[in-house]
């Protein structure tokens, strides 16, 4: 339950950064039908840029895996 509400946290904060700098949108997150996910996905002028939320105490590489993998399931430039 920390983890949903540390994301939900992340992306209000996204969504309020953007708004506040009068730019509407362009905040979602990416779910195939693989049940491959990325938490959230800021689009802004042709790019993509990738963020993927979690709530641990420690860092662990495999936290990075789908955001590798992101380039492969969408087309759009990725940073």
């Amino acid at each position: 339950m920390r983890g949903n509400i540390f994301e939900n946290f992340v992306v209000m904060e996204a969504v309020k950064h953007r708004m506040n700098a009068d730019k509407e949108g362009g905040v979602f997150f990416y779910r195939d039908s693989n049940m491959n996910e990325v938490d959230v996905l800021i689009k802004e002028e042709g790019k993509i840029t990738a963020l993927e939320v979690k709530s641990s105490m420690t860092y662990n590489k495999e936290f990075e895996n789908t955001l590798k993998k992101l380039s492969g399931w969408i087309k759009t430039p990725i940073s």
